[in-house]
């Protein structure tokens, strides 16, 4: 019997649960985090640590360990139109695999119960709690499920009644800068719009002389994926940018104020609520997320009440 079972070990899972052992540091033995995958794992993103997410960091005693060198400016283009735009926080660009191991390793440091290849395989809510499965076999129960697991989150698709919408489409590959893009600016080209792209594509420098290259998609217009990958190939090599092999793409949701982003002893984070369906912003957005809702869930376990009505 745990208070709070949180599905999902990435930067909003993780985050969900060191603010909730600040909040109240008993949760530490009656708390875990499950998830599929064993750190680290390969998790397609930009990897840009934006917006507020150095203050997120921060204000949960977690810490940036791993390369991430800064980009102080960002370059957008559209055609021939091109302007250069000082960030007030430079971005710090990370490699997922590297970052989100880092914060696991972080959050067991404070004590907090990391479960790997421990997938979340369904759940049951009842008057008492939530009845958990493990893809084990094992069987949990918890006052409070937090579905932190992603795009695919089932907790999501619960409280959608089973029905996700279209995604966002995202495609995106690490590539060797190889003189192509010296550049610490982080490229936004809007570009490919003429060609029927709706979103932009991006250029990030990684460390180790690299690129983070990839583009972003609205749903509103159909487009394949070999059709993306094309235009990020043909859009690529107008930059210098050899594209070696196909891009790997994978969905995503924006955050709509319409969604229902929790439930009775449910609470979505992360790429679960939804991303920034303008920027494709996700790591500062899930963290700032994990705060809000660890904050619903003590005021929950404190008063008894696990509606989570006025959860935003």
């Amino acid at each position: 019997m745990y208070d709070v079972v949180i599905a999902g070990a990435g930067p909003a899972g993780v985050a969900t649960a060191v603010a909730l052992v600040q909040r109240d540091p008993s949760l530490r033995g009656r708390m875990v985090v499950l998830d599929r995958a064993s750190f680290p794992r390969e998790k397609p993103c930009g990897g840009g640590l934006a917006g507020d997410a150095g203050a997120a960091l921060a204000a949960l005693g977690l810490a940036v360990d791993v390369p991430s060198p800064p980009s102080p400016r960002a370059e957008v283009r559209f055609g021939s139109f091109r302007r250069q735009v000082a960030l007030g926080r430079p971005v710090r660009v990370i490699r997922r695999d590297e970052f989100d191991a880092s914060l696991v390793r972080q959050a067991r440091d404070l004590g907090v119960e990391v479960r790997e290849g421990a997938p979340l395989a369904g759940f049951t809510v009842d008057g008492d709690g939530v009845d958990v499965g493990v893809g084990s076999g094992e069987r949990l129960r918890a006052r409070v499920l937090v579905g932190a697991d992603g795009v695919g989150s089932r907790v999501r698709k619960h409280l959608n009644h089973e029905s996700d919408g279209t995604p966002i489409r995202l495609f995106r590959l690490e590539v060797p800068a190889r003189g192509a893009w010296r550049s610490d600016a982080m490229l936004y080209d809007f570009s490919p719009m003429s060609d029927g792209l709706r979103g932009y594509l991006w250029v990030f420098p990684v460390a180790g002389d690299r690129l983070n290259v990839g583009l972003m998609h609205d749903p509103g217009v159909a487009r394949s994926g070999a059709e993306l990958d094309a235009l990020l190939r043909r859009y690529l090599d107008r930059l210098g940018i050899e594209l070696p092999r196909a891009a790997r793409g994978w969905p995503a949701f924006g955050y709509s104020p319409s969604a229902p982003i929790a439930g009775p002893r449910l609470v979505t984070v992360g790429d679960a609520a939804g991303i920034d369906a303008l920027t494709g912003e996700g790591i500062a957005v899930g963290m700032e997320q994990a705060q809000v809702a660890a904050d619903a869930i003590v005021a929950a376990l404190d008063a008894g009440d696990f509606r989570f009505a006025g959860y935003r």
